[in-house]
């Protein structure tokens, strides 16, 4: 029930068809979205009998709360339209409240954050000549590049949150130079430094150390550092002794467009979401990203 006495809809249970005696299946509703954290809120369960072909007859209803099913309420009337009562019931069997922990409650109880960058280095970038300003790699002048801008905006938010601030950074969609200066094929998962970098400011030094060693290549692909981040966090989730602190993984993905690999990327993104670990995806650059998405 709302404050001005009427109701709305926050629940509607599948059909049980062909039974006059019907067990429904347990639900699990946000205590806020069923009574907005009132206990004593009004409550109406409203029973229909389904018709495939017409409008669905309305059979009756319980008025009740949360608060009285909680404390004991399990079996009510069902009151029909015209207000009459002729015998029939509804059971709760079951209900309890679950407790679910906010991401704070997680920090607050000792979990770390550990923060990855993957970086975008395909062609559609533009130049891989560092001093092309219309690069969006473009290093030079006295402000950062969009993808500077993103390290620093949400590493700064992070870095609070990540005890020894120490961050595996990776590359993706460029081919590095040789030192004799020939190139190697494409790569999909690089690490810009040969170990973890230390702080934003780290992160930002890797980047900026590493764009000159880079022929800007392609095509987008994600999965193949979906995988090696998914492995590695694995591996380390399956390690760790059962009194360890837990560590939570965010993974920042920083392109200029649409992944290529679309299919392969969905397929890591489920493997990744039994570990504990979140994908940010941030786009730079004027592409239409939304647009893309909606194409595929």
């Amino acid at each position: 029930m709302n404050e001005g006495g009427d109701f709305t809809l926050v629940y509607k249970s599948q059909v049980v068809d062909n039974n006059l005696n019907p067990t429904w299946q347990n639900i699990r509703i946000p205590y806020l979205t069923l009574c907005n954290g009132d206990d004593l809120r009004k409550i109406r369960i409203e029973i229909f009998d389904h018709n495939r072909t017409l409008e669905d007859k309305f059979m009756g209803f319980i008025e009740t709360s949360y608060g009285d099913i909680l404390s004991g309420s399990k079996v009510f009337e069902i009151i029909e339209s015209g207000g009459d009562k002729r015998g029939a019931i509804l059971t709760v069997n079951k209900v309890e409240l679950e407790q679910v922990p906010t991401f704070l409650d997680h920090l607050a109880a000792g979990t770390e954050i550990n923060l990855i960058v993957g970086i975008d280095f395909t062609n559609s970038n533009g130049s891989d000549f560092i001093g092309d300003d219309k690069s969006l790699h473009y290093i030079g002048g006295d402000t950062h590049n969009p993808y500077e801008q993103a390290i620093a905006s949400v590493g700064k938010v992070l870095e609070d949150y990540d005890t020894d601030k120490k961050y595996p950074v990776y590359g993706f969609g460029a081919k590095i130079r040789k030192e004799s200066g020939g190139l190697l094929p494409t790569q999909h998962d690089f690490p810009l430094s040969d170990s973890d970098v230390h702080g934003i400011d780290g992160i930002l030094q890797a980047y900026r150390y590493k764009v000159p060693q880079l022929s800007f290549s392609g095509p987008t692909y994600f999965a193949p550092l979906l995988e090696k981040i998914i492995t590695n966090v694995a591996s380390e989730t399956a390690a760790a002794p059962i009194d360890a602190p837990i560590k939570y993984h965010v993974l920042l993905i920083i392109t200029d467009g649409a992944v290529d690999d679309l299919d392969g990327t969905k397929e890591k993104i489920i493997a990744a979401s039994r570990l504990p670990i979140s994908i940010i995806i941030i786009g730079v650059g004027s592409e239409d990203f939304a647009s893309k998405l909606n194409n595929n």
